[in-house]
C-alpha cells in the first residue's frame, strides 16, 4: 500500500483496492458459511427430532428456554441428591 501511494497511486484506488479485497473476502465467507450452515442444521435437526420426542432444531421456545437457562439454578438440585456411594 505505502509503494503504490509513493509510486503516485491515488488515495481513492488504494482504498477502493483494499475495500475490494475485504469485500472479496466477506462474500467467500457467506457464499461458504451460508450453506454450511444450512446443511449442519438440516443435519442436526435430524438427529435431535429423533433423540428428543416433538422437538426440532428451530423450535422458538425450546431455544428461548436454553437461554435463559442458568447453570447455577442447578446446583441446589445437584446437592439435594444423595451420591450413589453413600448407601
Amino acid at each position: 500500500m505505502g509503494i503504490r501511494i509513493a509510486l503516485g497511486a491515488m488515495r481513492g484506488d488504494v482504498v477502493w483496492m483494499i475495500l475490494r479485497e475485504a469485500l472479496t473476502l466477506v462474500l467467500i465467507g457467506i457464499a461458504i458459511g451460508v450453506p454450511a450452515a444450512l446443511a449442519l442444521s438440516r443435519f442436526a435437526s435430524s438427529h435431535i427430532s429423533g433423540l428428543l420426542f416433538g422437538l426440532t432444531a428451530t423450535d422458538p421456545l425450546t431455544i428461548a428456554a436454553a437461554r435463559r437457562a442458568d447453570p447455577d439454578e442447578a446446583d441446589p438440585l445437584r446437592r439435594d441428591q444423595p451420591l450413589l456411594a453413600e448407601f
